[in-house]
């Protein structure tokens, strides 16, 4: 997922244009963000005019008072579908993914829903997405997710920012698990992965939802330097903003990873499956490949359709600052799914030449008896089929 738009507004190094994505990273491309118009419920680009444009981080937030009032009546929605399939036409897009994370309750959870219903404007060639919150009471106010989950062709639930610097204690914002201490704790990455599981029931097989991933990490300035663990008090005076990314208490990968270098301490916690690191006065909650390993374990054994990550922008893209080559977070991520996925592909390889043999003794030792031509037929039909399918995973 590229966040495009403020990345483009950095100055210098920081600066992240179309032309740093790496397009063989990853298997999707999400071009953030477009915005409604609010006069006439189009989708207009969401861009800086210059690099003085500050105003970017509050345009984003005005989003959802014009999201709000698109999907208010039938017609709004219908306006807000043709310009979309208007500008995805245009530009070449293969679909459309509708950032739904800030709903207003429960008042919008019908309207939402509507919005997916008219998947039928789209091609069938065409993808419907949706990018959701990974918090459980957001969750269950604003979506349905047995009806939504039928419309979309997967759901990325962002399974980070559960905490952020404002809050009076340190906390990771995106743990695998919860704390030893409050086993019951709703805002990590498998309680949000198990209740849209949960809620979609039948409708919603594991392999449509994928598993958010940040690449950016959470800072907190320390009450005391010298204290420095989980739920340790913070300061109210506000974390430096990353160098480049220049947003309040968020750390680009490639902010946070050099300070290892620098004397920044770092310390993994096993029962949260997440590391953080102390430097020069701030508490910054991440994920490494360590952390990585222990999600992408979850996907599989969870049998999960992949991740989404948050995002090109904060990886490494330049190779200047982590010392490990280009993109090194979402390539390392890349590298461990696709072993995953290799997986995968053998197990049904397997399964479908079992599937092949079994299928040809019940037409010898059945159908050849009798040697119906319908048998025939289904026999020459299902044979080419499935050796098709197979040749796909070779």
């Amino acid at each position: 997922m590229g966040k495009i738009i403020k990345a483009a507004a950095r100055l210098s190094i920081g600066r992240f244009t179309p032309a740093n994505v790496a397009p063989n990273l990853c298997t999707h491309l999400i071009f953030s963000y477009a915005t409604v118009d609010d006069k006439n419920n189009n989708i207009r680009r969401l861009v800086p005019v210059d690099e003085s444009d500050i105003d970017l981080y509050g345009e984003l937030n005005r989003l959802k008072n014009s999201f709000t009032k698109m999907v208010a009546s039938k017609t709004t929605r219908e306006k807000f579908i043709d310009s979309a399939v208007t500008m995805i036409n245009t530009y070449g897009f293969d679909g459309l993914n509708l950032d739904w994370r800030y709903p207003t309750g429960n008042a919008n959870r019908g309207k939402f829903t509507s919005l997916c219903q008219l998947r039928a404007a789209l091609n069938r060639s065409l993808l419907l997405t949706a990018s959701v919150s990974g918090v459980k009471d957001v969750i269950d106010d604003s979506y349905d997710v047995s009806i939504i989950a039928l419309e979309l062709d997967f759901i990325n639930v962002l399974t980070f920012g559960f905490h952020d610097s404002s809050e009076p204690v340190t906390a990771h914002h995106s743990p695998l698990d919860p704390p030893s201490t409050d086993p019951e704790d709703p805002l990590t990455t498998q309680s949000a992965m198990d209740h849209w599981k949960t809620l979609g029931g039948a409708a919603l097989p594991a392999d449509k939802l994928n598993m958010g991933i940040a690449a950016y990490g959470v800072a907190f300035r320390l009450f005391n330097s010298s204290e420095g663990g989980v739920g340790a008090a913070t300061s109210s005076t506000p974390p430096e903003d990353g160098c480049y990314t220049e947003e309040p208490g968020v750390w680009s990968y490639y902010e946070v990873q050099p300070s290892l270098g620098l004397g920044g301490v770092r310390t993994f916690l096993d029962d949260q499956g997440v590391p953080y690191v102390v430097t020069e006065g701030h508490w910054v909650g991440y994920d490494d490949p360590q952390s990585l390993n222990l999600k992408v374990e979850r996907i599989k054994n969870e049998t999960y359709g992949g991740a989404v990550v948050w995002a090109l922008d904060l990886d490494d893209y330049t190779g200047q600052f982590c010392e490990d080559g280009t993109n090194p977070f979402i390539s390392y991520l890349k590298s461990i799914l696709v072993c995953y996925s290799s997986v995968l592909q053998s197990v049904l390889q397997s399964v479908l030449q079992s599937v092949l043999v079994c299928y040809r003794v019940c037409y010898t030792v059945c159908c050849r008896v009798c040697y119906r031509v319908s048998c025939r037929l289904c026999y020459s039909v299902f044979h080419s089929v499935l050796h098709s399918v197979l040749y796909l995973f070779e």
